[in-house]
């Protein structure tokens, strides 16, 4: 579900890098899980991850409680469910939605070797420990790495992305439990002109036998980005469409 950041958010550790106790049962489960998946996916490193805890709409702020996790535990909690909330590995993320200067939205095609590969998203990722400051995480930090990992932009390149600001978040709904805070974005480039660019960059990862998080990236009218989303055949995250729906709106 995507609601609108109304208040100051504040997202913070609810101790210095505290970590999520999870039952006996539970960690064993997920470390059978884990051991599967590596033999699938070699390339994927069980570090630290940052899951929130706790969302909270104070009279002044909004608040992400936050504590630390294992990738394997958001994964787990990603492709198999966990039922007790208190145990989620609610994921916090943080990602921007682009606009190119001819009206259309920019989103990626996650390449085969990813955690979701050929689903289409957003720009964005996982925050990680290097957004981490004292008790409080700089999630624009994670949206600058991304977008320079994914897309090779810089967000505060006024050549390349004129404005942005922070404006929803993501929250749990159904079997998808993650905490994302996402930008909007507009583009100094047309799609013609980010098409080359992306390019480009492309062929720069595969010379330089780079990692490639992107396969490809696709380009949706704003005028009617639902239907086109929506009638592709791609997995995609759900909540792509609300998302969308509000911006089609502003």
């Amino acid at each position: 579900m995507i609601i609108d950041i109304t208040k100051p958010l504040e997202i913070k550790l609810e101790k210095e890098k505290e970590k999520v106790q999870l039952p006996t049962e539970l960690k064993e489960k997920i470390e059978r899980f884990w051991k599967d998946i590596i033999k699938e996916h070699p390339n994927f490193w069980d570090g630290e991850n940052i899951c929130v805890n706790k969302f909270e709409t104070l009279e002044d702020k909004q608040v992400l409680f936050c504590k630390i996790t294992k990738y394997s535990h958001y994964l787990y909690d990603e492709r198999i469910g966990i039922k007790d909330k208190k145990y989620w590995g609610a994921c916090l993320w943080g990602g921007i939605l682009l606009k190119t200067k001819d009206n259309y939205f920019l989103l990626g095609e996650m390449a085969e070797t990813t955690s979701t590969p050929l689903c289409v998203e957003t720009c964005g990722g996982g925050a990680d420990e290097q957004d981490i400051d004292g008790n409080n995480i700089n999630i624009i930090k994670t949206i600058e790495r991304e977008l320079k990992e994914e897309l090779n932009l810089e967000l505060n390149n006024s050549s390349q992305i004129t404005k942005y600001e922070i404006k929803y978040l993501e929250i749990p709904e159904g079997k998808r439990h993650a905490y994302g805070v996402l930008a909007v974005g507009n583009l100094n480039m047309t799609k013609e002109q980010m098409e080359e660019h992306y390019k480009k960059y492309l062929n720069y990862l595969k010379d330089n036998q780079l990692e490639i998080e992107f396969k490809s990236v696709k380009f949706l009218p704003i005028k009617n980005a639902k239907e086109i989303l929506k009638n592709m055949e791609n997995p995609k995250r759900e909540y792509l469409f609300e998302l969308l729906e509000k911006e089609e709106k502003s």
